[in-house]
């Protein structure tokens, strides 16, 4: 899908990571994890829109923000029309 991104919360203490479980989905007992309790930031987002189907694109690595490819940037306008 896509979205806007409107803002950036953080860094977020532990109280207010433990009480956002509902936005993430982290489980209380996976925050005492240092991968996982690295993650103290919220992303808000807003106009999110599901696309029907999936735009391929090349990824390596983790979560990072990603350069689309013309062949990726055109599937994705398609993708767009359609919404």
């Amino acid at each position: 899908g896509v979205a806007d991104l409107l803002d950036c919360k953080g860094p977020l203490s532990r109280h207010e990571l433990l009480a956002g479980e509902k936005y993430h989905q982290i489980t209380p007992d996976r925050w005492s994890d240092p991968d996982v309790a690295k993650y103290d930031h919220a992303w808000v987002l807003g106009n999110v829109r599901r696309l029907s189907t999936p735009v391929p694109y090349v990824h390596s690595g983790g979560v990072q923000f990603v350069t689309l490819d013309e062949v990726a940037k055109l599937h994705l306008k398609q993708a767009l029309a359609g919404l």
